[in-house]
């Protein structure tokens, strides 16, 4: 696999290495699955906790019992403000352009017994000029319009490999 300077500067000098500064970038999850999805379980955890303390501050169980239920309902709540603050620092997070070379590509596979669908997380690792390594996720269509190296230009965003346009250099 050709890593050298030499190859990058041949995309950098190509015809159409320009237009890749315009090109439209479709994100390939929506805010509503990224923040509103999370905020949303974040709330129904609160209304779920509220109604449940005051019906167990009226039934007077245990102590140990109303610490444990209040302990649950906070991290629930915790997670979907999380979760919702990582999407939301996803979407804040600007898409970055540059010209990397396809180093290695993988797959993360879990789920899929009896009761319950496959889940496929696809990972992409790309080289810069300068031979730093990052490995990016990114989404089932571009890992398989991607191969090990591919050079081109890159669109990141935060960790996520966006989109690649090859060049044939």
């Amino acid at each position: 696999m050709d890593t050298s300077p030499e190859r990058f500067d041949r995309v950098a000098a190509h015809a159409d290495y320009a237009a890749t500064a315009h090109r439209p970038i479709a994100l390939p999850n929506s805010v509503a699955v990224a923040v509103v999805a999370p905020a949303g379980f974040a709330a129904f955890a609160a209304v779920v906790c509220l109604i449940g303390l005051t019906i167990i501050i009226a039934i007077e169980p245990p102590l140990v019992f109303v610490v444990a239920f209040a302990a649950l309902g906070a991290a629930a709540i915790g997670l979907g403000v999380a979760g919702a603050a990582r999407g939301l620092a996803y979407y804040r997070a600007p898409i970055e352009r540059r010209i990397a070379v396809v180093v290695r590509d993988r797959t993360h596979v879990f789920g899929g017994d009896e009761d319950a669908r496959a889940a496929t997380t696809y990972y992409v690792t790309l080289q810069a000029r300068d031979g730093t390594r990052l490995e990016y996720t990114t989404h089932g269509e571009l890992a398989g319009r991607v191969v090990t190296g591919d050079i081109g230009v890159a669109y990141v965003k935060s960790r996520t490999l966006v989109d690649f346009v090859r060049f044939d250099v």
